[in-house]
């Protein structure tokens, strides 16, 4: 799958390339999060007739913006990728912890 978001000139995330690839933010129970909040990212493709594949899962996560951009081509905004899912541990308690580098 290629092309599944682009960078702005504005600098304020990337343009998703919502006429190619259908993106989804879901929680661990694969919900759908809300903006802002870091979830893994999931692809359906939208072109491929071939072999399409259905809700991929990239082992990416990050977020999305609820709000236009400013160099309004209209399209909806992602935020950077934030971490892989596998640089993801939980706690015993519950807190999240990322691994850094």
């Amino acid at each position: 799958m290629e092309g599944v978001a682009y960078a702005c000139h504005e600098h304020r995330g990337m343009h998703m390339a919502i006429d190619s690839v259908h993106t989804e933010f879901l929680d661990d129970a694969s919900r759908p999060v809300g903006p802002g909040e870091n979830a893994r990212i999931v692809l359906t493709d939208l072109d491929s007739r071939l072999m399409p594949l259905i809700r991929y899962e990239l082992g990416d996560m990050g977020s999305y913006l609820d709000e236009p951009c400013a160099c309004g081509r209209g399209l909806p905004l992602m935020q950077e990728i934030a971490c892989r899912t596998r640089d993801v541990f939980e706690m015993r308690n519950g807190k999240r912890v990322v691994r850094a580098d």
